[in-house]
This record gives C-alpha cells, structure tokens and sequence, in this order.
C-alpha cells in the first residue's frame, strides 16, 4: 500500500478577529525557512500560481460584521463546477531543497470538507471546515512530488458545493526558486546517422486554428556534429507558442532522447522520450509541460476509456446495410494500433483509416471507406457525354489516382462534401433544357411560343408573367440537373470502383439547409437513384434551429425519405434510396433520431483524433459513449434495423416545388415545426411532393397539411378532388393563394368558400379561445412572430357556413371546420407550428416545448377523424419510431422531457401476437420485456424509460440463426497463426473476450513476440481472462520487457493473477526511470490498495 509520506500540523483558530498579517502566523513554519511564493487566493492579480479554480470575495455587506483584519481571508479560490477541483501550481523548486506549505481556509458558509492533493499523493485527508472560522494547516512536501522542480496543490472536496483555499504560503530552508522558467526543449544525440553527417532537428507543430499546421520550429540553433547534448531553446518563443500537437523531424539513423523541462536544469527534467520509442517524436504539449505525451500514450487513453464504456464487452458488428462510421480516423503508428481497436469496440463497421485500410478489414471485420470532397464539374446536358466522362475519370481516380487505395471492402465513399446547386450557364444548358421540358411534358403554349427551339433559359430576375413561366421552368431544370451530376458519378464510381455495391453519399450542409430556411439543392430528387446516398452534414449547433431539439434532424432526413418513396404502380416497393447524416459532436438523442428516420449510414463526425485533425473531433471527450451504446444494442438486431423501414404514416405534409422556388422562407420553419409538433404527438407525418400527389400519392393518407403559399394549379385541383371523395384538408394562414407562376390561385376559396384578407398581417399577441362548448381545443396565447420573425398571423377570414371552434380575442374566427364532398377542410388563421415553436426553451440538445394548447389545433382533428396511428407512447414528449421488416419491428424511443418518464405504456400496432418482445436498456443486453396483446396492438404496460433511451424488438419469427461470434473465433485462431505482428496483436485482442474460446495458451508464448503491440494485446487478454497457467510466464515477461506500454499491461495482468506480487513490482516500477511506468504503476497499486 503506497501511504501519505508527509507530516501534518493543523492549527485551529475558532476565535474571531482573525489576525495574520502581521502576527505571528507570518513567521517561519521551521528555524531556517524562508517564503518562496505566497498566493492570496481568489484575489486577481494577487495569485500568480492559480491553475484552475475560480475567485470568490465576502460580499462588502457582510465583512464588518465579520471583523477580519487578514485581508487574504476575505476572498477564495473555489471550484467552478460541482466536483471541480482548485488547482495551484508552482516551479523552480529545487530537488535537494526541503519546502513547507501553510494553508489558510475560510468558510463563509456551507457544511464542506476540503483536503490536498499532489501528483496523486495524498497530503492532507479531507477535514471539515467550521463556518466562518480560520482554518490552518501546515504541509511538510515530500521529495517525491517535485523532483521535476514542478508541485500541484490540488484541493478537493468530499462535502458541500466545492472545494475552496483562502491563502497559501510556500516556504523552503533554501531562498528562491529555480529561474528562468519556459518551456525549455533539448536534445541528447547518442548516435549520429553517419560519422561524417551533421543532425537538425526540426519540427512542425499541429493546433486547432487556421493555418492548423505550424512549420518552422528550429529546435537545434547549431547542426549537430558529434554526440552529446545541445542547447536548451523555450518552445515559447518557437511557432505554436508550446501549445499543440508537436511531431520532431529526426535524420533517420539517429539516436538519442528529447528532454522537457520548465527550467534550464537537467537535474529536474520533466520528461525524456527515446526517438526510437513507438511515436516517440510525435508529442503533445501545453506551454506548462503538465501532460507531456506521446500520440501513443494519448491514444491509449481513448482505448481505455472506451473498454470502460462498453464494461469490458467485445459484440459482433452490425451488418450491410446498416452502417456505422467514424468519419476521421487519421493517425498511424503506435496510435494506430491503440485506435483501431477502440473503433471495434464502439462498433463502427465503416472504417476510415489513414492506412493499412485493407488489412484492417481483415482483421477486424469492417468495411473501409473512401471519398472525395465533390466529384468533376460534368453537366449532363447531354447525359451519354457526361456519362462517358464520369468513366473515364473515375477509371482513372481508382486505377492510379487517389482512389488507388481504395480496398474490396469499400461500401462507403464520399462523393461531395456540402455541396450547392450548381449554378447554369444558359449558353451551355439551352439545348439540354429544352430537351427536358420536352421529356416533362410541358407545352410550348406554357411560353407563348409554337416550338421549344423558341423557348430560353431564365435564371434569375423575372419580371413578367412570361419570364416568371420561363424562370419557374429554368430553375426546375436546375434542381433536376444538379442531383442528375451527382447520380452519373455515383454510378461511375460503382463500375470504376472495386466494389459495384458501394454507396456514395453527398451531404448537404445543415447550416445551409437552415441558416437561409431553404434546401441547397433539390433533396427530393437528390433521392431519387440507386447507388447515390443523400445525406445531411449536420452540426446541430446554432443559427435559426435555436427552438429545435435533436429531434429536428428527422424533418432534415424526411425529404430524403420522401423522394426515394415509391408511389403509383411501385407503392410498396423498396425505396429508392436510404439517407445518411454525419452526427456531429455525437448525441445519443440525435443518433437514435437518425437511426430510427431510416438513416442507413451514421457517420459520427468525427473521431479525429484531436492531436492529428483540425476540428470537430470528440475522440477527447466521453461522447463515445452515446457511439457505442447506439452501435452495439443496434448490431443485436440489425437483421431488422438494416433492412427495416419505418412505418406508413397516414398523414402526410405537402412539399412544394414553386414555393421552394419563389419563398422557401415562406413556410420552411412553419413546415419544420409543425412536423415535429406532430410528431411530439405521435403522428410524424410524411412529406409528400407535387408530383407524388399528381402520381396518385394521396390515396396512401387519411390527412394532409398544406402551409404552402405556393401551389400548382394542377397540384392543388388534385387534392380538391381527393378532399371531396372523403380525404381530410388541413390549411392554414396563407397556405394556397397562389399557382406555380405566382398568379392567384385559392384552392380554399373555391372548395369550401373561405373568404380571407391578408392585406394587412395581425402583429400584436392574442389569444385563441375555445367557443362554448368546445373542450378538444384549449385556449393559448398567438404571438405575432414566430422565433426568427416570421409572421404568424398573416391576416382575418370569413367563413360562411362552417362550424368555428375558436376565436381570437380580437373577436374574429380562429379556426373552423367545413365539408367538402365526402371530406373535410380544417382551416386556422395562424400558423401553428410557429406559435408553438415559439416559447420553446434555449439551445442545446433538449428544447423544453410548452404544450398549452397550440399542439392541440394540429393533432385533436386528426384525432377526432380517426386517423391511425401505429405507434404511440403513453407519456409526452418521446421521440418514437417504428421500422419494420416481415419478421418484427423494432421500437426506438428517447425521452425528451424534461423529467423522467416512468410508468409508460407503449402501444405498437401488430397483425398477431409477436414470437417475442425484447428490450436494450443501459447495460446493452437483451431481456424479455412483460407485454399484452389486445386489439391488434402491443401493449408494453409500466416501461420506465432510462435516461440512455430504449430498442425495443418485437420479433413475429424466430431471431435468425447468427454466426458472427463464430466467425470472430475463426478468424482470431487464424491470426494467431499468422506471423504478421498486427494479425497476431489482433488475434490475441479477441481471443481475451471469450474464455470459451479456450485460447489463453496460444497467448501465453506471444508475451516474448519480438513486436511491442503483440505482447502488449497478449498480456492486456491474459489478464482479462484471468489466466492462472500465464503466471510464471507473465513474471519472466516483465524481468525482461523493454517497452513500457507492454509492461504496464504485464503488470495489470500479473495484478489479476497475483495481487501480492503484483503489489510488489508497482511499488518497485513506481521508482522506474520512464514517467509512463512510474505513473501507470501508481494507477495499479492504487486499485490494489482498493482491492
């Protein structure tokens, strides 16, 4: 056991007025000592040593009551965050010197308990602090903490809101501290490449913002010419200031270390690192050299944590078509070999790799992918020429282009990185234009004109109604011929490529989609072909969505999944397509919305890591977490979630083409919001297009909503009919006022006679009141804007003959119902989902909705008109969705609200009784789930949803037989036979997460594989599966070992199998020369004194 070696005086001081100043408190702590630092904590300017914590002052008001004559007790240093530490850090002690540190504490309120900590010893047990009493306590440091001339006192706390320290005193029996301070570098050369040849050393330093790269750091002021030691240079004063990711360039041949040191003594070094050590040049550091380490040693952090994270458990991949990708996996050497393995186990099985791509899909048993930030401009006017073109570029691109690593596995690859659409040269376009009016069906009497020859491209500025016919049609060319660019390459790239089933995605900016509330290119038609994935980059950051949950992504997707629907002769067929979406900073919320809006490909941008990319990596954070616990319960049943679609909805909102055209900000919030109004309803409904109603695409829906303004003539003649033969209009504000060329047009007015005046928008707040009698619709406030200034409330109408259910306090109707035929038209003067999105709470990934009354007005006619609903959730304010196979279906939620939801009844909608009912919780294991079969549904009565969401499965058929973990044995008893050391390091990997696999004896000889990585894996299994016959061999292994990253795994092993040895050795590797060793042993040796 490794105990506190210091001494402690606590001094109490329970009377008030405090005095130090000038007491006696001031004097030494011991004959002979003198004051080397003093910090009046929590008083800036004051507190030159403070690391982390925040300040703190008495409040004037109270201090003379108080009677505090030390000035320095009137304020503090303090955590920041609950459970945050304070953190003071001092350099230029001496080794040989004796120091003594006197601490002041003054608690002005709250029952805490603060103690000390440095470099992991403890120095003083959490005490509790008397309210308003001066606390002392006097420190005696033991050497070991600052032999590398650097202590932190680190101040914690195991009661009340935070740690706190009022002063510090640092006094030592030799005066002064080591100056200068920096960040001081220099190099031993023990070995030059050639007697004759002289050694710089240089380097580049990698940081996060712009250039991102830093090159020019000259780290030897004279050529090197015979072995020894070369002057100390301060990073600080080199590009990146000491602060980034910093890779050395040495000659190769060379030998020698790289020292770090906060002063200019190689008696207090902070660290050395061996040039021929894996990574050994490649190292992060902070100006004060607190983490000095190797992209190695960072990238066995990630590892550690992600085994943590998944509790120790290794699960099979999800399979094609399902895919889940890191993005970014750039980094290589001995990184690598720790980052491939933390992918497996988050279960990505769509793998970026800087390297080794092909050998990786070998061995870990994913799929790689490739890309491009967009493919070559050919416009397929003249779609053969473009097609030919595309060809013969990607022929190229894969043969010896920079696509020639491009490996069989690949069924992933990057066509185009948020691309817009691409703007048309008339000159160029004309004759293909005109062709695809021809194709389209329009008529020359559309233009004026007896012949297309006549008819010209219009691209911007129309001004009379000819020009708004030829500009409507130019620009719907344009949204037809950018996603047909994308298409011919996409279909390039599979018969180029070296896998004909890959999928290659464009991703379309989320930024761009809702900064201008408008799509970047046609996403419906973007949809539309085999091979070519529409996706979305979405940061879910900031900008207009400020009044969305993660859930908005759903409304993002819901194009994608609209233009791939078959409609027509081919309604119930496989779409056309599935989306993807990167998940940037990944949440658990958003990725289940994506996974359960048919996301086929999640690509959580991106791992990084952060010590190689530039930005948007969260390889440093825990969110990998939310990765793997996505990944791993969605591989469990992916037999379903691959293939499954989500289930028919039979409301549907209409999309239109002239309103994206001439006002896309006309509706495209109020489109937004009402989706997800409806679907925090559990009616998400489906977006549909003009030319899937004109296909017949209505006769799937009970209901449809139109928020357009703009709607074609034919379009809207189409849902007139289908309203009368008993459909179900809902409308609102200035939905339907006008056709495709901007000409009046009211769909409303000539159906049911509604009588509307939109001359002059309604801006002041009022409410909407139920009439008498009315108790399906509650009363709730209508703002006058919605959160981005829209107008909510364009006007008043009149409505003869229909039946109000509301008014608005200014006395005019508010919303009515009226027949029409067979149907039904529901009109509202507002728009809703605006109103409702209106008071939604502030950014972040959980939006607190209000739910007074605006839902209401969308989903109760929905209701009261019997329209299905297939799944639906007891409590509010749940995402839920449904996808579907012939054998089961498999249930998504996540709770929303802002408290849990507990007690819930979940209802899915089933032909028969299910074979089975399973559920994921927080642990990833499938459980049965307790369930009733009454009235063609499921009934999952008294479900608490956990915090971390649910998969719910619900199987009609057996679970199909599944080999996976067979394969998995099979492939890891063929690496061991291998004599590649990365198949070898892979194969002992695996065979540690299965005992039944019986392979702990083909591990035992590879703890003397010539290959770090290889003794490292067998050692990390032998421990995991607490091997007893390795014990002999496990202590050979760590007399002999040379790498510290295999011993350290030795020594973790040897603790599973030994303690008490084990407990030996840490305490004798705690002395070990290598900080990496010392500090990993002290790790071990801690949980064995816990053991």
């Amino acid at each position: 056991m490794i105990k506190p070696v210091c001494m402690v005086v606590v001094l109490f001081v329970l009377s008030l007025p405090v005095r130090m100043s000038a007491g006696p408190e001031r004097e030494p702590p011991a004959r002979g000592f003198t004051l080397v630092a003093d910090d009046d904590c929590g008083n800036p300017g004051q507190q030159p040593h403070l690391a982390v914590g925040g300040n703190w002052a008495i409040p004037e008001a109270e201090r003379e009551a108080l009677k505090i004559t030390d000035t320095r007790l009137l304020t503090c240093a303090h955590g920041i965050q609950q459970g945050a530490r304070v953190v003071f850090r001092y350099v230029g002690l001496r080794p040989a010197a004796r120091y003594i540190a006197r601490i002041h504490y003054f608690n002005m309120a709250y029952d805490r308990a603060v103690g000390v900590e440095a470099d992991g010893e403890n120095l003083d047990v959490a005490r509790e602090l008397p309210m308003q009493q001066q606390v002392t306590r006097t420190l005696t440091l033991p050497p070991s903490i600052y032999r590398d001339a650097v202590v932190s006192l680190s101040f914690f706390h195991t009661t009340g809101p935070s740690a706190l320290v009022s002063a510090i005193e640092l006094w030592s029996d030799t005066p002064g501290l080591m100056e200068p301070v920096g960040s001081f570098i220099r190099f031993r050369v023990d070995q030059l490449p050639d007697p004759a040849a002289t050694v710089n050393v240089t380097g580049v330093m990698k940081v996060h913002h712009s250039p991102w790269t830093l090159s020019g750091l000259k780290l030897t002021p004279e050529p090197v010419k015979e072995t020894g030691w070369t002057p100390w240079v301060d990073l600080r004063g080199q590009p990146g200031n000491a602060n980034g990711s910093l890779i050395l360039s040495i000659p190769k041949g060379a030998k020698g270390i790289t020292r770090f040191s906060l002063v200019q003594d190689d008696s207090v070094f902070m660290r050395d690192f061996d040039w021929n050590e894996p990574d050994g040049a490649k190292i992060i550091v902070t100006p004060d050299f607190a983490d000095l380490r190797t992209f190695r040693e960072q990238e066995r952090r990630y590892y550690f944590r992600t085994l943590e994270q998944t509790g120790g458990q290794l699960y099979p991949l999800a399979r094609p078509p399902l895919f889940f990708g890191n993005a970014w996996g750039y980094t290589t050497g001995g990184a690598a070999e720790y980052m491939v393995k933390s992918f497996r186990l988050m279960g990505f099985n769509s793998v970026v790799t800087s390297e080794d791509a092909a050998k990786y899909e070998t061995l870990y048993g994913w799929h790689s992918q490739a890309g491009q930030y967009g493919p070559p401009g050919f416009m397929p006017y003249d779609e053969d020429q473009a097609r030919g073109q595309f060809n013969a570029y990607y022929e190229k691109f894969f043969g010896d282009g920079k696509g020639q690593g491009a490996t069989p596995g690949i069924r992933i690859f990057q066509l185009a990185d948020e691309p817009g659409e691409t703007a048309l040269k008339p000159a160029d376009a004309t004759a293909g234009f005109r062709r695809w009016l021809a194709a389209q069906g329009v008529k020359t009497s559309v233009f004026g004109k007896s012949t297309l020859d006549e008819v010209e491209m219009l691209m911007k500025d129309p001004k009379t109604p000819e020009e708004n016919k030829r500009y409507y049609w130019s620009r719907r060319y344009q949204s037809y011929i950018t996603p047909k660019r994308f298409a011919l390459a996409a279909e390039a790239v599979r018969k180029q490529g070296p896998n004909p089933d890959v999928q290659s995605y464009v991703a379309l900016s989320g930024h761009a989609l809702y900064f201008p509330s408008k799509m970047s290119l046609d996403m419906f038609q973007l949809a539309q072909y085999p091979g070519l994935m529409p996706g979305i980059s979405d940061w879910m950051t900031s900008g207009s969505w400020n009044w969305d949950s993660h859930q908005a992504v759903a409304f993002s997707v819901a194009p994608f999944n609209a233009g791939a629907r078959r409609y027509g002769a081919d309604f119930g067929k496989p779409p056309r397509s599935f989306p993807m979406m990167h998940c940037v900073n990944p949440s658990l919320f958003r990725g289940y919305t994506q996974l359960g809006n048919q996301c086929k490909f999640i690509s959580y941008y991106n791992y990084g890591p952060d010590y190689e990319v530039t930005e948007g990596y969260w390889s440093h954070s825990g969110l990998g977490w939310a990765v793997m616990h996505l990944n791993n319960q969605a591989a469990q049943m992916d037999d379903i979630l691959g293939p499954g679609l989500m289930r028919p909805s039979r409301v549907a909102l209409l999309y239109s083409a002239p309103q994206e055209i001439w006002w896309p900000q006309g509706s495209f919030a109020d489109k937004r919001a009402t989706f997800l109004a409806l679907a925090h309803s559990y009616y998400q409904p489906e977006l549909v297009t003009e030319e899937q109603v004109l296909e017949g695409a209505l006769a799937h829906y009970d209901a449809l909503l139109v928020l357009e303004q703009y709607v074609s003539r034919t379009v809207q003649d189409r849902i007139g009919e289908w309203v009368k033969g008993g459909g179900l209009l809902w409308a609102c504000a200035d939905a339907l006022v006008c056709d495709e060329y901007k000409e009046p047009y009211d769909l409303l007015q000539q159906l049911t006679g509604l009588k509307r005046d939109h001359s002059k928008p309604l801006g002041v707040s009022v409410q909407l009141l139920p009439v008498e009698g009315e108790t399906a619709i509650k009363e709730h406030e209508v703002p006058p804007q919605g959160r981005s200034k829209e107008t909510i409330r364009p006007g008043v109408f009149e409505w003869p003959g229909a039946a109000i259910r509301a008014t608005y306090s200014d006395q005019h109707p508010a919303m009515g119902m009226k027949p029409a035929g067979k149907g039904r038209v529901v009109y509202l003067g507002h728009r809703a989902g605006l109103a409702y999105s209106r008071r939604a709470g502030a950014r972040g990934a959980f939006k607190w909705w209000p739910d007074s009354g605006q839902r209401e007005v969308l989903y109760v006619p929905l209701k009261e008109a019997g329209v299905g609903q297939d799944l639906v959730v007891s409590g509010p304010l749940v995402m839920a969705s449904a996808l579907s196979t012939e054998a089961g279906t498999v249930v998504i939620l996540y709770n929303m609200h802002a408290e849990a939801q507990t007690n819930l009844v979940v209802s899915l909608k089933e032909p028969d009784r299910p074979h089975s009912v399973q559920w994921c919780g927080w642990d990833r294991r499938l459980v049965d789930l307790p369930y009733a079969y009454t009235n063609g549904c499921v009934e999952m009565s008294g479900f608490n949803l956990p915090g971390s969401g649910a998969m719910i499965v619900v199987r009609r058929t057996p679970a199909p037989a599944d080999d996976r973990l067979n394969i998995m044995q099979r492939n890891a008893e063929r690496d061991l036979g291998s004599d590649d050391w990365q198949a070898m390091s892979a194969g002992a990997w695996f065979a540690g997460f299965f005992a039944d696999w019986n392979l702990g004896d083909r591990l035992i000889p590879l703890l003397t594989h010539e290959h770090w990585a290889v003794r490292r894996s067998a050692a990390e299994s032998l421990g995991r599966l607490e091997f007893k016959p390795a014990l002999k061999a496990l202590q050979a292994a760590l007399d002999k070992e040379t790498d510290s990253h295999a011993l350290v795994d030795q020594l973790d092993a040897l603790s599973r199998l030994d303690p008490k040895e084990a407990a030996r050795r840490a305490r004798r590797c705690a002395e070990h020369p290598d900080w990496f060793v010392r500090n990993e042993a002290k790790r071990i040796a801690a949980r064995l004194d816990k053991r």
